[in-house]
């Protein structure tokens, strides 16, 4: 079972908390595993109605099977190809690559390069 981030990258952090909850809400309807916020170190603080938005910009996914890794990398195609300013950061371990909205497969390409070596 392999986990990845996946980081959501923008100036505003409400903007960028809405986009994460929105491509969270894409990777569940994939047969990915699990599809998480991560707080990372960041402590709840007693009193408050959730988290800060900040703190949910980053999705844990875990999935288990070749097959997820393609619907997977063409989900965060698309979405970072909806605006040409989006940008996200894939992460497993320490190998991570950032891609930037733009048109064009290469994008699929890059994202589905990077996944296959994390199942190596």
């Amino acid at each position: 079972m392999a986990s990845i981030s996946v980081t959501i990258h923008d100036q505003d952090p409400a903007t960028a908390e809405k986009l994460a909850r929105q491509l969270r809400a894409e990777l569940l309807a994939l047969d990915v595993d699990d599809a998480r916020f991560d707080a990372g170190s960041h402590e709840h603080v007693p009193g408050s109605k959730g988290m800060d938005p900040e703190t949910v910009t980053t999705i844990i996914v875990t999935l288990s099977g070749s097959p997820v890794l393609i619907q997977l990398a063409r989900a965060l195609r698309d979405f970072v190809n909806r605006d040409r300013d989006r940008e996200v950061t894939i992460k497993r371990g320490k190998d991570s690559i950032t891609i930037k909205g733009s048109p064009g497969e290469r994008t699929e390409k890059v994202i589905e390069q990077f996944l296959e070596a994390i199942e190596d």
